[in-house]
């Protein structure tokens, strides 16, 4: 490494997994970096927190692999144990049915007749070949009616997209991040990790730290100073100024801006402004013991709502104790009463897990809980339309987050964009966004 005086200095504000991602990257190239996170604690939405030997995410966490997640993780040396949920189900006006996620499940299954299987085997046959271009122009409700004619099965696909998306305004979301996602299920499993997602977020740090990272906690940015335009300094709580050479913001959009100020980030406001936050209702639950292994994993057909027990495949609870995660998925048009949004979340746990009450260890409900920075729209060119890394208001600042770059959905997006940003910085290999644009 070289002499710390003869580096660059960059700043990684936020230390979430995109922020210690970012600074793992930087430091192995070279650069003397310093991460520093308001909170005490790291991790932001993706750290979990310990009751009496249960490991509770802060709602339903999973990693989807096969995506710049798993890329950027295994680049990084991070790596975790896990489970794999397989017994996934969908529940409708009849019951609980198997959903038909593999062949087995299909023929099995009682929530399809014999001509809506025929559609849904159709569909898993040609989703690979579905074409991606123009889908971030269309919704994801418009791709679904122009795609699926079967009644039943269109509503199956529209809760699938609905937990894909965090959001039951199907009719704002783009396409391409629902068929994106529906093609990398069906190719690569789903990681349940053990011990919650802090896991992955010591796993990060420690990768940081040994890559030369200085990162501080307790430690919130209060603003960029800039000079003719570049970030030359960010000024902490405590009034300590660290100079920079760049800055990655690896914080929801609204902080990136109060950190400049609109006067200084006109584009930035622009975008900001144009932005849809998506929220989720959760409802997050330790038990003594789960009260039935049946169903373990429940889509509902009916309303906007999921709940997953991961504790039948992760190690997140004591021997014999459950974790359930439930949450309902909202629209970002209409208020919702939060007492009328837990108790749907509880009555659909009382017809999933019935007895549940009689053995709760810890019950939490997280009203309106973030779960993506940004619902990509179709009116906005979907994926495709979010921020770029680079900022265009000072050239010297680049972002990282949920929100950033045209790849990947929630924690892909907070991954890729980690590593877009960090070889940006670097300038040691042409970035994926600039040889898409040059293709």
């Amino acid at each position: 490494m070289p002499d710390t005086d003869q580096q660059q200095h960059t700043v990684v504000i936020g230390g979430g997994v995109a922020g210690l991602a970012a600074a793992t990257y930087l430091a192995r190239g070279g650069r003397a970096v310093t991460v520093v996170e308001k909170a005490s604690t790291l991790g932001g939405r993706a750290a979990t927190d310990h009751h009496n030997g249960f490991a509770l995410n802060r709602g339903a966490h999973a990693l989807y692999t096969g995506g710049p997640g798993s890329e950027v993780l295994r680049e990084l040396g991070v790596s975790y144990s896990y489970g794999i949920p397989r017994r996934l189900f969908v529940l409708d006006g009849r019951g609980i049915h198997r959903l038909p996620a593999s062949p087995l499940d299909l023929l099995l299954t009682t929530l399809l007749d014999g001509t809506d299987k025929r559609e849904v085997l159709g569909l898993f046959a040609r989703l690979g070949a579905i074409p991606m271009a123009r889908l971030g122009e269309l919704s994801a409700a418009e791709w679904i009616d122009r795609t699926v004619r079967r009644p039943r099965v269109r509503a199956l696909v529209r809760s699938i997209a609905r937990v894909y998306t965090y959001s039951a305004a199907l009719d704002l979301a783009s396409a391409d991040t629902v068929v994106a996602k529906l093609q990398q299920t069906a190719r690569y499993p789903v990681h349940y990790v053990d011990g919650g997602w802090q896991t992955i977020v010591d796993g990060l740090r420690e990768a940081a730290l040994q890559a030369g990272a200085t990162v501080r906690t307790a430690s919130g940015a209060d603003a960029i100073r800039l000079d003719n335009g570049r970030a030359i300094a960010v000024r902490l709580h405590d009034d300590l100024e660290l100079p920079v050479d760049n800055v990655v913001l690896a914080v929801p959009p609204l902080d990136a801006l109060h950190l400049l100020g609109s006067a200084k980030a006109p584009q930035l406001e622009r975008q900001v402004a144009a932005l849809v936050p998506v929220h989720i209702a959760c409802l997050d639950v330790a038990l003594e013991r789960l009260p039935t292994a049946r169903a373990p994993v429940v889509f509902d057909m009916q309303q906007p709502r999921f709940i997953t027990a991961q504790s039948t495949v992760a190690r997140i609870a004591p021997d014999g104790g459950a974790v359930i995660h439930l949450f309902k998925q909202l629209d970002p048009r209409a208020s919702t009463d939060p007492h009328e949004d837990v108790a749907e979340l509880e009555a659909l746990l009382d017809q999933v897990q019935p007895g549940w009450r009689e053995v709760v260890v810890e019950r939490r409900f997280l009203p309106r809980m973030l779960g993506s920075s940004l619902l990509p729209l179709a009116t906005r060119r979907g994926l495709a339309g979010r921020p770029a890394h680079r900022s265009r208001d000072v050239p010297n600042m680049y972002f990282a987050g949920d929100w950033v770059g045209p790849r990947g959905y929630l924690a892909d997006a907070s991954f890729d964009s980690a590593r877009e940003s960090a070889h940006l910085i670097l300038g040691t290999a042409q970035s994926q966004e600039e040889l898409r644009r040059a293709a």
